[in-house]
């Protein structure tokens, strides 16, 4: 029985060093975006706000959404910018 536990062990080794494989993978820098936008400073650019939540065991448990500082594109106009940083100093209410 042991020398049955020894062969596949060893036939499962032989499958997975069958199977690896190297790639090569050509890296490139991000470019800057001069379109006259930034990166949205609700979503950090994802275009996904989280909302009241906590990271359990690597996974995002709470609420998610389209970002509505930008509108899910990731980057903000100048005029999205004076509109979000209006709503953030005249209308938006913190409770405590």
């Amino acid at each position: 029985m042991d020398s049955y536990a020894q062969q596949a062990e060893a036939e499962m080794w032989d499958a997975i060093a069958a199977q690896d494989r190297e790639y090569e993978v050509e890296r490139r820098e991000a470019e800057p975006v001069d379109d006259g936008t930034e990166p949205c400073d609700g979503c950090n650019g994802s275009g996904i706000y989280y909302g009241r939540g906590a990271v359990v065991n690597g996974v995002f448990k709470g609420f998610t959404g389209t970002c509505y500082r930008c509108g899910g594109k990731g980057r903000q106009t100048a005029k999205d910018v004076k509109r979000n940083r209006y709503y953030d100093n005249h209308v938006r209410r913190f409770t405590a």
